[in-house]
């Protein structure tokens, strides 16, 4: 077996390189350890020990990537459980037998079974669009023009538009949606239901409330959500056929 070659090289100049940059002898754990084979205890206490310098920097990284399991697993966790949330929204609401019990489940029992304080289901009316797609009376359904919904969304109105879903956190609620728990409002998930090609209802959107400031934010994952719409529309569009 050959042997490796050693390079010839001046030792000062490699001094004074590692000298201007101790990263890397102190970066690399391998180096660190090497050098601790040939510690010598002569040198006295003032010496670095390169060995704990290794040890330190082993721990450190295995300190970051438990750090980064942990929350790669709360996330996985914070998942499964918002699946199994709009899982058991949806099928409390295909038991409703009529528009009338869809609406009184949203107002009544879903709520907490998506961990949120409200539903509103809102449909965009005025003299010249269609009439509402839901004609039932109930605390969850809000009629509002288009120029009061633009109002509600503010700055984010082109984000709906364009994404179709806003997360936000906000200060107070909008008491043409909320009525009196408005000021209860700090964070809502507005949906557009559009969502699905099949069923264009660009003139209904389902909002999310929460008294939870961090409920629902800018920058949370929305593929959930997106889900949860689509099938609310489709049930929407069942019970419309009924």
């Amino acid at each position: 077996m050959s042997q490796v070659k050693k390079i010839k090289a001046d030792h000062s100049l490699i001094r004074q390189h590692i000298l201007e940059n101790p990263e890397i002898v102190t970066s690399d754990p391998d180096v660190l350890i090497a050098l601790g084979k040939h510690f010598k205890q002569e040198f006295g206490e003032n010496v670095i020990d390169l060995r704990d310098m290794a040890i330190k920097k082993a721990e450190k990284e295995l300190n970051a990537m438990h750090e980064r399991t942990k929350t790669f697993r709360h996330i996985l966790t914070e998942n499964y459980d918002g699946a199994i949330r709009i899982i058991n929204f949806l099928s409390l609401l295909v038991e409703a037998e009529d528009h009338d019990h869809l609406f009184f489940l949203m107002l009544t029992k879903a709520p907490q079974t998506l961990d949120v304080d409200y539903l509103r289901f809102i449909q965009i009316t005025g003299k010249s669009l269609p009439p509402p797609l839901v004609d039932t009376r109930n605390q969850t359904i809000k009629n509002m023009t288009q120029g009061k919904f633009s109002k509600f969304l503010g700055k984010d109105t082109a984000e709906l538009y364009d994404n179709k879903i806003v997360l936000r956190s906000v200060v107070v609620g909008d008491p043409n949606v909320y009525g009196n728990v408005a000021d209860d409002i700090q964070s809502e998930a507005i949906i557009d239901l559009s969502l699905d090609s099949h069923f264009d209802y660009t003139l209904t959107f389902l909002v999310l409330a929460s008294t939870q400031p961090f409920k629902f934010e800018d920058g949370m994952e929305t593929d959930l959500l997106e889900k949860l719409g689509i099938a609310f529309v489709r049930i929407v569009q069942s019970l419309l056929k009924k």
